[in-house]
């Protein structure tokens, strides 16, 4: 038997015993384990690191070829943060598969990969590197002067976005400026994430230059060179982040001109969504076994809350007696939707049962909105004691902290396994859905649920079929 087939079997034969699982790799029930197949599982565990990351860029590349956008939430399942994932895309798309070294090291393929170095030498330094041997000096990998050096300044940059020393860069100053008015302006955490992931590298790539020294060329050439490549929807975010910073140079710190202003964005194909008849709402809701998911299905496909509306929920945010839900959406908004369904509302009585008052808090209820509650009974000393914390209606383990966006696909995916519904099946298509089956009443119905300012976007959550339309013909008669 082969080293291949021998590990295989060995691996299989362990998952099926429950010897291995995503924490533990257990060997104490596999007490005849030779040798030979402990040092090929070795082997094989040992060059795992770095094949997940090609796997996860190849499957990135892939999957936007294929799918566009709506591949993003599948990419959740690697489990994997947005930046790693790019990354990996990055290295995966700049070295083909043809041209990998078995024999390398991820890290010698990524330094490689790096954008200062031109594509056409690429394969020479891999055959260098495989040639020469390598070496170590304080953990990282050394492949050649040239390449040492090119790693070591990828590594500054690096390190310059993490300890925001990028800051100190007369770009990087007005980046961190920008940031704080985007934070003061109420911007998500998403939203300062990526702008900081594009502008950092805006700011090191011109750590010589004042602002308004670079030229549109400049930034052409920056955008070509980080994200040439990348799919339609990335490189129109990435432009976007860069117009919106010019923005509030010219509007806020008296820059003269926006040399980018009338770059056009690269046009992106509309992604197909599909929407699902109240029937499979109905199958999704019954399928899951905890009172709580059944909630959670009907808030995702009777009221349209997204993914994260979902996550941010609390206790609080209900109002049983008026039979309302708070949503936190995107951009800071609040909107208080009605609950309307009565199996919702009796489904969120039964399971909300038995809780504290203090999770229904709400600030200004009692006349305090800080982070302290007055009390007259507490023996000496301060009359204040801690508030109790806000629990969120869909908590991690933590009552407080909510679930994490890719627990939140796992979840998902295993509430469409246990309704034996289609799994391919996405968490926005349930929006869609939403709002599909309402619009058949009123347009602008379905326009508040969702809480659009244009019925324009609203339309796009629409599915009209041939016979709503002979049915409306019909209605003329």
């Amino acid at each position: 038997m082969s080293d291949l087939s021998l590990r295989s079997d060995v691996l299989v034969r362990m998952e099926e015993g429950e010897a291995l699982d995503a924490v533990s790799f257990d060997l104490s029930m596999r007490p005849k384990l030779t040798l030979r197949e402990f040092s090929s599982v070795c082997e094989y565990v040992g060059r795992l690191g770095s094949a997940q990351k090609w796997w996860a860029g190849d499957l990135f590349n892939e999957g936007e070829r294929r799918f566009g956008e709506a591949v993003y939430q599948a990419l959740e399942g690697l489990q994997m943060s947005p930046e790693g994932r790019m990354e990996c895309a990055r290295v995966a798309a700049a070295i083909p598969r043809r041209r990998r070294r078995a024999t390398l090291s991820w890290g010698h393929h990524r330094a490689v990969a790096a954008r200062w170095i031109d594509p056409g030498t690429r394969e020479e330094f891999l055959d260098r590197a495989g040639s020469g041997g390598t070496s170590s000096d304080a953990g990282e990998t050394v492949l050649s002067p040239d390449l040492a050096s090119a790693a070591q300044v990828w590594q500054a940059q690096r390190d310059a976005v993490k300890d925001k020393s990028y800051r100190a860069t007369p770009i990087g100053g007005e980046v961190a400026r920008f940031l704080r008015s985007l934070r003061w302006s109420e911007a998500s955490e998403n939203t300062l994430l990526s702008y900081e992931t594009t502008l950092s590298r805006l700011a090191l790539d011109f750590a010589h230059k004042e602002i308004a020294e670079v030229t549109l060329e400049d930034l052409r050439g920056f955008l070509d060179v980080h994200w040439g490549e990348a799919s339609a929807a990335t490189r129109r975010q990435r432009l976007a982040a860069v117009k919106s910073f010019y923005r509030y140079e010219v509007d806020e710190r008296g820059l003269a001109l926006n040399p980018i202003e009338k770059v056009k964005p690269p046009k992106v194909k509309n992604t197909e969504r599909r929407a699902y008849a109240p029937d499979l709402i109905d199958q999704l809701r019954d399928g899951q076994e905890s009172l709580r998911d059944q909630i959670a299905m009907q808030l995702f496909g009777r009221l349209g809350l997204r993914r994260n509306e979902l996550r941010l929920l609390k206790v609080r945010d209900f109002n049983l007696a008026a039979g309302t839900v708070l949503v936190h959406g995107k951009g800071g908004k609040i909107a208080e939707v009605p609950l309307g369904f009565a199996r919702l509302k009796a489904d969120l009585e039964v399971h909300l049962i038995g809780r504290g008052a203090e999770e229904f808090f709400r600030p200004g209820c009692f006349g305090s909105a800080g982070p302290f509650v007055e009390r007259d009974d507490t023996p000496r000393g301060s009359r204040f004691i801690p508030r109790p914390p806000r629990r969120r209606f869909f908590p991690k383990r933590e009552p407080s902290r909510p679930f994490s966006y890719s627990g939140m696909h796992y979840w998902f995916k295993l509430c469409l396994k246990k309704a034996g519904v289609d799994e391919s099946i996405l968490m926005h298509e349930l929006r869609h859905s939403a709002a599909d089956n309402l619009w058949r009443r009123t347009l602008t119905h379905a326009q508040k649920l969702l809480r659009h300012e244009s019925p324009a976007t609203t339309a796009g959550y629409l599915h009209p079929r041939l016979d709503d339309l002979a049915e409306a013909l019909k209605s003329l008669e």
